[in-house]
């Protein structure tokens, strides 16, 4: 839609710089926004693609080369490398999503609020989060990245609860609200999941968030280590007490 094409135009003025090189399907987006296209990407139609004159160990190399802020798929042209796009979700993090159309900002580890270390089974590792409050929800944002493909589509749990274990609100669903299910992911691919906990006005005042994941079907949870050693509960404990009044 249109609309949307605007809204992409926006975002990319918002969190680039005039000069940035970026990656867009279609061009006509860097553009609009006042930035200059990888030159090589510049045509990239179906025909090129489906004919073999456009590939993906070649847009790899191309794209690695010029290490842009931002990657754009609007066209669902690029999209149709599978390689390259394996490489895109392994180097960068979506930042919007509608549909089959992303905008990808890349990945920068320093930028994590909190960094974290727990691998859960062979399905996704928790590299860090981000936690805020506004008082009444605590919002939290996981950063996993997929071990191996998988055929189950696991749900994330993130438990608000107090120092003896008491639970006091909880946030259980497939990563990124349905639209990035486990059986879609590629290795090394990067998941942003963002959750909401309501906190209930009889919390105490020190609370704290477990996340994990588990088979729905079964109930059965995903085994939790941290630098090669299991951990008892399988459920990793943030490290940072919830903020709240």
């Amino acid at each position: 839609p249109y609309r949307s094409l605007i809204e992409a135009v926006e975002w990319v003025k918002t969190h680039t710089a005039p000069g940035d090189i970026i990656a867009a399907d279609p061009p006509m987006i860097a553009f609009r926004s006042g930035r200059t296209q990888i030159p090589w990407l510049a045509a990239q139609s179906s025909k090129r693609i489906e004919t073999g004159q456009l590939t993906s160990e070649e847009a790899i190399a191309t794209v690695a080369k010029y290490d842009p802020p931002a990657i754009v798929l609007w066209n669902g042209r690029l999209d149709r490398l599978d390689g390259y796009m394996a490489w895109v979700k392994a180097h960068y993090m979506p930042a919007i999503r509608e549909k089959d159309r992303v905008l990808y900002r890349r990945f920068d580890p320093s930028e994590l609020q909190h960094h974290a270390s727990a691998r859960l089974g062979d399905v996704a590792e928790l590299m860090g989060y981000d936690l805020d409050s506004d008082g009444k929800k605590v919002n939290v944002t996981l950063y996993w990245r997929a071990v191996e493909p998988q055929s189950v589509d696991y749900t994330v749990f993130a438990h608000l609860i107090d120092a003896a274990g008491k639970g006091y609100g909880q946030s259980d669903g497939q990563p990124e609200g349905g639209v990035s299910p486990a059986s879609t992911w590629d290795a090394g691919q990067i998941i942003v999941d963002k959750r909401s906990i309501t906190v209930p006005a009889d919390a105490p005042a020190e609370l704290w968030l477990q996340v994990g994941m588990y088979d729905l079907a079964s109930g059965a949870r995903l085994p939790v280590t941290v630098d090669g050693r299991r951990v008892e509960g399988d459920q990793v404990r943030l490290a940072t007490p919830v903020p709240h009044p």
